[in-house]
């Protein structure tokens, strides 16, 4: 098991239960700085904060996705993996070197993406000292 307990992630779902599931998943793998939120208007309260990874829903809702946030994140260094229920040929062509993984998320799918976006990157140094999972409310 790699060590992710000093990277901060930030983990969009705009489903409830969904994101509970996900927050456990992230804990069970070793993640402990977890920036939680279920909408863009979450995202943007929590400010100019500095992400090691984000796992990002494409779709938030009526017409809503999350690539332009996408964006942002990887021109700050950002590793990103997307989250879809649907089929992951609706990514842009911008973001086809990056991972998909279905919904519901499985562990194992989630850490092959991880493998795949952070590389020997595990231990990198992290903006954040919480040890719990947050809500940005």
């Amino acid at each position: 098991m790699e060590n992710y307990s000093d990277l901060r992630v930030l983990y969009l779902e705009d489903e409830t239960l969904v994101a509970l599931d996900g927050e456990l998943t992230l804990g069970q793998i070793g993640f402990k700085d977890i920036v939680s939120a279920a909408s863009l208007k979450q995202v943007k309260r929590a400010g100019d904060e500095h992400f090691d990874l984000a796992i990002l829903d494409i779709h938030l809702g009526s017409n809503v996705t999350s690539f332009e946030l996408a964006r942002d994140l990887i021109a700050d260094g950002t590793a990103v993996v997307f989250l879809t229920g649907y089929n992951a040929k609706e990514l842009p062509g911008e973001f086809h070197a990056y991972p998909v993984v279905q919904k519901p998320m499985n562990r194992e799918d989630l850490e092959a993406a991880l493998a795949q976006v952070l590389g020997d990157n595990t231990s990198a140094p992290s903006g954040g000292t919480s040890d719990a999972t947050a809500a940005v409310r």
